[in-house]
């Protein structure tokens, strides 16, 4: 399974547009997040509203290997505070509803333990297009990389 850093390298390699394209307005909604001390996972679920369509996509990102005390001050334990993943040591699973993420990252992030979530339905393909990520690098769409700078800057995970 890839780290954050992996994902980003396979997003610029297969679709470059995509992570230059970031909005940096927080569209995110009904954030929630769980935390299975079990099997040590992290997960957080987000709603995102399209920049250029009337419609929103839900996100999944689960973060494994978790803690329960991760990145947590003596106050912030006090508190009760949720683990705070670390994007360069945990490792990251995804999933986003999106038809960039489904055709471009499921099934590669699927081949490399990094998807989660409920599996897209059948595509039966229209074209002779060539497809999207033929190498099946794993990575991340445009909602993925706003959702994981939105839990950094309000300090849900670091880096």
């Amino acid at each position: 399974m890839p780290v954050w850093r992996d994902i980003v390298q396979g997003s610029r390699r297969v679709s470059p547009g995509s992570v230059d394209n970031v909005s940096q307005a927080a569209r995110i909604e009904d954030l929630d997040l769980r935390y299975d001390e079990g099997v040590q996972t992290l997960t957080f679920y987000g709603t995102i509203h399209s920049a250029s369509h009337p419609t929103a996509y839900t996100m999944i990102l689960t973060f494994k290997d978790v803690d329960r005390l991760e990145g947590l001050d003596e106050e912030e334990i006090q508190q009760g505070y949720m683990p705070k993943p670390s994007l360069s040591h945990n490792e990251v699973m995804m999933r986003c509803s999106c038809p960039s993420y489904r055709f471009r990252f499921d099934d590669a992030n699927r081949r490399h333990q990094a998807g989660t979530g409920a599996r897209f339905g059948l595509y039966r393909r229209k074209s002779d297009r060539a497809p999207n990520n033929p190498a099946h690098i794993p990575g991340a769409c445009k909602h993925l990389i706003e959702f994981i700078d939105y839990l950094q800057e309000r300090g849900f995970i670091t880096g």
